[in-house]
């Protein structure tokens, strides 16, 4: 396979015995850490490039992963279907489109009096076989 995007597809580096599932998560991201975060575009989908240690720690983010969903009004795991309630769908959205919708939902969280906005994220979890005991 050739080079995509500045990456370069190594199947000897492929196992037989490695799959892969992607997990759904939801992370609160604190508006004092917003700018604690990069994202870089890699075709339809933009991902985590990096973000600091101390925000990886409190959220659960990582490197990599995809947003797919950011939302604001969301308090202790009750959302709100009101006013006060702002959600922007990002799958398949380039980078730009993905920022606008990160800055509205934290223009909403702050106009509403919100100390976070939710990201939703879909992260690519290795998974293994386990060897077949006799």
């Amino acid at each position: 396979m050739a080079e995509e995007q500045g990456v370069e597809y190594n199947a000897d580096a492929v196992s037989a015995d490695q799959f892969y599932a992607i997990g759904r998560l939801e992370a609160q991201l604190p508006l004092t850490m917003v700018g604690s975060i990069s994202l870089a575009q890699c075709d339809t989908l933009v991902l985590i490039n990096a973000l600091t240690q101390q925000l990886a720690e409190w959220s659960g983010l990582r490197a990599l992963d995809t947003i797919v969903a950011i939302s604001s009004g969301s308090q202790d795991g009750v959302d709100y279907n009101g006013p006060a309630y702002y959600s922007g769908s990002v799958r398949e959205a380039n980078i730009e489109d993905t920022s606008q919708v990160y800055s509205k939902a934290i223009e909403h969280a702050t106009a509403n009096g919100l100390d976070h906005i939710t990201l939703e994220i879909n992260r690519l979890v290795p998974l293994y076989s386990k060897p077949v005991e006799e």
